[in-house]
C-alpha cells in the first residue's frame, strides 16, 4: 500500500511540475541481420518443413516518456523514454510447433523541437537490450536441461516525426513515424538458440534497422 501511495505521489508530481508525460502504442517493422541469417539457415536446412519459419519482421510496442523544456530555448524539449517491443516467429507443422519470441526493451534520451506549429521532430539515443526465447510444442528449448536463451545489448540512434492534434489545454494526440538504426548489437547466443549451432555463420556483433508507426497521447502542463 505504501509503495502504491508513493507511486501515485510521483505521478501527480510529474503531472504538476513536468512539461509533458506521454504514452504511445505502435507497430514496428524490424530487419536484424544476424537473426535473419539464422532463421534463413534454419529453413534451408529443413526442406521437409511445409510451413517455413518467418523472420522477425512485424511487432507491436509501447512507450512511456517524460519531457521538460529547455531554459534557454523554449521550443526545445529534453526528455527520457522507455520503449518495449515484441516480435514473434511462429511456424506450425504436423506434430511440430516452433515458436520464437524476440523482446526488446530500450531506454532512450531525446531532444525534440517544433518544426511547425503541429509537426514535432525528435532525435533519440538509446540503449536497447534483447531477449530471444524459443519453444517447441510449448516446451522451452534446453541444453542439459537448462533453457537456452539469447540476450543482447546495443547502442541505437532514432529519429521520429509526430503530428500534433490538440484536444484541449492538457491533452494532445500525435500520430508518429520513426526510424531507428542500431549499428552495434552484441548478441552471442542467437545462432545457438535458433539453429542450435554456434559460430558457424554468424558473428557475436551485428546491427538492426527498424521502422514504426504509432499513436501517442501527450499530457501537457505548462510551467507557470
Amino acid at each position: 500500500m505504501k509503495k502504491l501511495l508513493v507511486l501515485l505521489v510521483l505521478i501527480l508530481h510529474f503531472q504538476v511540475e513536468s512539461q509533458a508525460l506521454s504514452v504511445e502504442l505502435n507497430y514496428s517493422f524490424c530487419v536484424n541481420s544476424q537473426f535473419d541469417k539464422a532463421v534463413r539457415v534454419y529453413n534451408s536446412a529443413r526442406p521437409f518443413l511445409t510451413s517455413k519459419q518467418p523472420l522477425f519482421r512485424n511487432g507491436i510496442g509501447a512507450k512511456i516518456g517524460y519531457s521538460f523544456p529547455s531554459k534557454k530555448h523554449p521550443k526545445v524539449l529534453y526528455g527520457f523514454e522507455l520503449g518495449y517491443s515484441y516480435f514473434d516467429s511462429y511456424a506450425e507443422n504436423d506434430g511440430f510447433i516452433n515458436d520464437m519470441q524476440l523482446h526488446n526493451l530500450t531506454p532512450r534520451f531525446f531532444t525534440s523541437t517544433k518544426i511547425t506549429n503541429r509537426i514535432i521532430g525528435q532525435i533519440m539515443l538509446g540503449l536497447p537490450s534483447y531477449g530471444v526465447f524459443r519453444q517447441i510444442n510449448s516446451a522451452a528449448v534446453t541444453n542439459d536441461e537448462t533453457p537456452i536463451r539469447a540476450f543482447g545489448i546495443g547502442l541505437s540512434i532514432r529519429s521520429q516525426l509526430s503530428y500534433q492534434f490538440t484536444l484541449n489545454e492538457r491533452i494532445s494526440l500525435c500520430p508518429t513515424f520513426g526510424l531507428e538504426y542500431c549499428p552495434f548489437q552484441y548478441s552471442p547466443q542467437g545462432e545457438a538458440l535458433i539453429n542450435q549451432t554456434k559460430g558457424l555463420y554468424t558473428n557475436n556483433f551485428n546491427s538492426f534497422f527498424g521502422v514504426d508507426f504509432g499513436l501517442k497521447v501527450r499530457f501537457l502542463r505548462e510551467r507557470k
